[in-house]
Order: structure tokens, then sequence, then C-alpha cells
């Protein structure tokens, strides 16, 4: 005898259980391809781990955190949006959605008091719970100007991109010279230098690093909060000794396999 479901809705889970959110860059990349900032997300699901496994097993290991970045395109509508051309702020409010979706958008973390270690298990509402950090609109231009407090250089700025990610990994031995890939990731959002543009990235880097160390950490802090991205930073009180602490939520591979967040 043939099975009879008691589901009523047989369409794919993928149409069923989608979710419209808005991205916290107002969409500004590609608005043609996100009216009003909107994106559709798909829920994750087996496919989805299975694919994850496969390319963590074909990737280098030094691109092996761009595996997260590369799952947008199975886990979002990107309406014709080239997926290099996705801000990196914008990838884990996909990649939150599109896990905290199988939990009813709740998702587990794990905060330990850093003063008496008392652990709990707390849930928290994606995306409705986390605050946004730079907001942008549609009409955003893509870049912001900041002056560095001690040389008075003014620096424009822009959000990185997926693109850049992988131009950074991808980067054989021979062209990484003494750039490491954090250094990289600090300078490629500098788009212009008291309106002048360096024509070579060394030059890049012989200026960021003749910089004093203050005007070089105000531009690291500058664009952590010129860029648009969900707040994964928690604030909490220990039930136990009454210590005020932030949690911060750390957003990689082996969370998005396990689907908890654990100790920073």
């Amino acid at each position: 005898m043939a099975f009879q479901s008691k589901m009523s809705d047989l369409r794919p889970r993928r149409d069923k259980y989608k979710k419209e959110v808005t991205l916290v860059s107002g969409g500004f990349v590609n608005p043609k391809a996100f009216p009003g900032g909107k994106i559709t997300v798909y829920p994750w699901d087996t496919e989805v781990d299975t694919w994850l496994q496969e390319k963590a097993r074909s990737l280098p290991s030094a691109q092996a955190n761009t595996i997260l970045y590369r799952a947008v395109e199975k886990l979002a509508n990107l309406n014709g949006c080239p997926l290099e051309d996705f801000l990196i702020g914008d990838v884990f409010t996909v990649l939150l959605v599109a896990k905290s979706i199988l939990s009813d958008y709740y998702l587990e973390y794990a905060p330990e008091c850093p003063s008496c270690g008392y652990k709990t298990i707390e849930k928290i509402l994606i995306p409705d719970e986390l605050g946004r950090i730079a907001k942008k609109t549609p009409e955003y231009p893509g870049y912001d100007k900041i002056t560095l407090p001690v040389c008075k250089d003014e620096v424009t700025l822009r959000p990185l991109r997926i693109k850049d990610e992988f131009t950074i990994t991808g980067r054989t031995p021979e062209n990484r010279g003494p750039i490491s890939d954090d250094v990289a990731r600090i300078l490629t959002p500098v788009v212009t230098i008291n309106d002048g543009v360096s024509d070579d990235v060394m030059s890049l880097y012989t200026w960021y690093m003749a910089l004093a160390p203050r005007d070089s950490k105000f531009l690291e802090d500058q664009e952590a909060a010129l860029t648009p991205q969900l707040d994964l930073k928690l604030p909490h009180q220990c039930d136990k000794c009454k210590n005020v602490f932030d949690f911060i939520l750390v957003l990689n591979y082996e969370f998005f396999r396990s689907g908890r967040f654990g100790k920073p």
C-alpha cells in the first residue's frame, strides 16, 4: 500500500520555509537584485552540510574560510547579483538566518562568565535580537571618509566584498610577499588617501607600516565600525556572581556544523 502523508503542502521545504530579511547593507551593492535591501534566504539542510564537507576537502587550507562565503549561493536568492560582489558583512546574516530556520529562528549559545566560570545555555532570536552595525540604505555611495587623528591623512574606505577575500586568500607565496592576510584585509578597503590613489600595493603597505600606532589602530577600528553587519556582541550578567560581561558570538565553520555558539 502506498504511504499517505499527513502533510497537506508537499512543496519543497526550500520554498515552504524560505524567509525574506533586510540586509544591514541595504543591498547597495546591487539595488536591482535586492529591492529595498531585501533578500530571500532558504533553510540550511543536510544537502548544504554535505556540500560544505565536499568543498572543505577540495579547497586548499589557505582558502578554507571561503567555504562559508561560497555557501551564500546555495542559501540565498542572489537574484542576479554575482557572488563576488556580495558584502562580507552580509554573508553571516544569510548564514545565521538559514541555520536558524531549522529551530524557529532561535539559535543556542553558551556564555561562560570570565569571573567565576559559570556557564548557561541561552537562546537568541535571529536576526531580530542582534543589533545592527553601520546600517546602510540602497542609496549609500559605497564608501566613507575618515581622517586619521595623528597624521591627519583623509582616507576613503569601502566595505569588503567576497571577491576581496577570494583575492586575499588566493595569493601564492610568491605574490604574497611581506603582506599577511590580516594586513591585506586592512589595506584592501583603502580606496584613496588625500584623494590620491596608490598605484601599487607595496606603496600602500609602506604607508600603513609608517603610521603612528594610534593611526593604525584608528584605521582598523573604523573599518570594522563602518562595515554593515550584525552586531555579534551580547551583554550578559552572570546568574551566579552577578559579573557583567560581553559574550561574542564566534561564527566559523565548526559552529555552522554544530549549530551552537561555543566559548569565544
